[in-house]
C-alpha cells in the first residue's frame, strides 16, 4: 500500500468523524486500565459492570444483521441501542475500577460528543432502509431505557452472527484483556 492509498483510506475520518469513535474508546479504556489502582469494593462493582456490558454486547452482536434486516428481537426488543448500553456499562465499569474522578469526566465528555451524533446518523440510515417498519419500532422501543416487556418475541441469537458476520468478539476480547490487566493490578 502506498502512502497516497493509506492517506486516502484515512480521509474517511475527516469526512465522517464518527468513524474514529472506536479508536477513541480503545484509547480511553487503555489509559483508564493502565492508570487504575483498584481497591476491593470498586474493583468488584466495576467488574460486574464490565461483564454485564460484555454479555449485553455479545447478545446484541449475535442478533444484528447490519443493513439486511431490522433487529427487533433479543436485546433490541428491549431498547434500540443495546450495543451502546453495553459500551456504557463497560466504560463506566472500567472507570469504577480506575477510581479516578477524571476518568468519569473524560468518558462522559466522550459519550456526549460522540453518541448523540452517531445515533442520529444511524437512525436516519435505518429510516431510509426500513421506512415504516423502523418508524413503528422507534415509537415502541426507547433508545436506552429498556422496556419491561419485549417488543417482539425474544430469540434469534446466532453464534455465526456474533463470531463471523459481525466480528464483535474482537471488541469484547480487547475489553477483557484490559479487565485482566486491572485484575492483575488488583491482586499484585
Amino acid at each position: 500500500m502506498s502512502v497516497i492509498d493509506y492517506l486516502k483510506d484515512k480521509w474517511k475520518y475527516i469526512e465522517e468523524p464518527w468513524r474514529i469513535r472506536v479508536h477513541m474508546a480503545y484509547f480511553l479504556l487503555i489509559v483508564f486500565a493502565f492508570s487504575a489502582r483498584p481497591a476491593a469494593p470498586y474493583f468488584w462493582v466495576g467488574t460486574a459492570m464490565v461483564w454485564a456490558g460484555v454479555l449485553i454486547r455479545a447478545w446484541a452482536a449475535g442478533i444484528i444483521k447490519k443493513d439486511n434486516e431490522l433487529a427487533v428481537e433479543g436485546p433490541y426488543s428491549l431498547c434500540r441501542n443495546p450495543l451502546y448500553v453495553g459500551n456504557f456499562l463497560i466504560g463506566y465499569g472500567i472507570c469504577v475500577i480506575n477510581s479516578h474522578w477524571w476518568s468519569f469526566a473524560l468518558l462522559t465528555v466522550y459519550f456526549l460528543l460522540i453518541y448523540p451524533f452517531t445515533i442520529k446518523k444511524e437512525e436516519r440510515k435505518l429510516s431510509q432502509f426500513f421506512g415504516d417498519t423502523f418508524a413503528r419500532y422507534k415509537q415502541q422501543v426507547r433508545r436506552f431505557i429498556p422496556r419491561l416487556t419485549p417488543y417482539k418475541t425474544v430469540g434469534g441469537w446466532s453464534i455465526r452472527q456474533y463470531l463471523i458476520d459481525n466480528k464483535d468478539f474482537l471488541n469484547e476480547g480487547a475489553v477483557l484483556v484490559l479487565w485482566a490487566w486491572t485484575l492483575y493490578l488488583f491482586f499484585s
